[in-house]
C-alpha cells in the first residue's frame, strides 16, 4: 500500500530537495537504493537510473543524495542518522563511510530519523566526488560544506558561510571535474532542516547558488533569491550549472 501511495506521490509531485526530506520523513522505510548502472565512455563512469523500493532495513532510513566513486564503486549516500553510507554489492550491502560531526555516535544517533538530532549526528544532503583525488565533499543540513578523504572517516568542515551569512540549509551538491570547483545549493538562510513544513509553506525566496573553489578557498554566491532552492548539477564539459 505505501509503496503505491508513494508512486501516485510522485507521479503529480516531483522531489525536490525539501520535498524528498517531507517524503522521507512520511516514509521513513522507502529506501531507494535499486540502481541500474550503464557505462558512458570517456565520461564519468556509470550513468544511474534510480527506482524506489520497499526495503525493511533496521536503522537505516531517509536516504539523500547518491554518488559513485571514480572506480564505478557506490552508491554513496547520506541517511536520516547521519551517516555516509556506501554499498559494497548484495554479499556486503551497505557498510559506515563517513560521519559529518565528531559527536555522531551509535548510542546517540543510530536508527533515529529525530531532525532535533541533526546538530549532534548530522544530515548529508549532497555528495560529490573529486575523481582526480578521491576526496568526497559533503553538503550537510547542519554543518556546512565539508571533505572526506579517500577511505572515508569524520568528514572535516571547510565553510559554513557566504559573503558573511551563515548557511541555513546546505543540500545538493556536485564537483566539476577540470576545475575541481563545487556547486552546491542553501535552500534557505533563516530556517533550518527542523523547520522544513515551514519553509516550504512559506516559499520565501532567499536560497543560494553556491561556488566553492579549492584552490583558493573561497565560496562565490552565483545566484539568490531562489526559491525552494534543491537539485545542483554541472554540464559535462563543466560549460554551465
Amino acid at each position: 500500500m505505501k509503496t503505491l501511495l508513494l508512486a501516485a506521490l510522485l507521479s503529480i509531485w516531483p522531489l525536490s530537495g525539501l520535498r524528498r526530506l517531507l517524503m522521507l520523513l512520511l516514509f521513513p522505510k522507502l529506501l531507494i537504493m535499486t540502481m541500474e548502472r550503464i557505462e558512458r565512455r570517456g565520461q564519468m563512469p556509470y550513468h544511474m537510473h534510480i527506482n524506489l523500493e520497499l526495503l525493511e532495513g533496521p536503522n537505516v532510513t531517509g536516504p539523500e543524495a547518491l554518488a559513485f566513486d571514480r572506480l564505478g564503486q557506490g552508491p554513496y549516500t547520506g541517511v536520516a542518522e547521519g551517516r555516509v553510507l556506501k554499498y559494497g554489492g548484495p554479499s556486503f550491502g551497505f557498510t559506515d563511510f563517513a560521519y559529518t560531526t565528531a559527536t555522531w555516535s551509535k548510542a546517540a544517533c543510530d536508527g533515529k530519523i529525530d531532525l532535533n538530532l541533526t546538530p549532534t549526528c548530522g544530515r548529508a544532503l549532497g555528495l560529490g566526488l573529486n575523481y582526480r583525488t578521491s576526496q568526497m565533499y559533503i553538503a550537510d543540513a547542519y554543518s556546512g560544506l565539508l571533505v572526506v578523504v579517500y577511505g572515508g572517516g569524520f568528514a572535516t568542515p571547510i565553510v559554513t558561510t557566504a559573503e558573511g551569512v551563515p548557511f541555513g540549509f546546505p543540500n545538493s551538491l556536485d564537483v566539476e571535474q577540470m576545475t575541481r570547483k563545487v556547486y552546491f545549493m542553501d535552500a534557505s538562510s533563516v530556517y533550518r532542516i527542523r523547520e522544513i513544513p515551514v519553509a516550504v509553506a512559506s516559499n520565501v525566496a532567499i536560497g543560494r547558488l553556491l561556488e566553492y573553489d579549492p584552490r583558493t578557498r573561497r565560496v562565490t554566491v552565483l545566484m539568490r533569491g531562489l526559491s525552494r532552492a534543491a537539485g545542483t548539477a554541472v554540464s559535462r564539459d563543466g560549460s554551465f550549472v
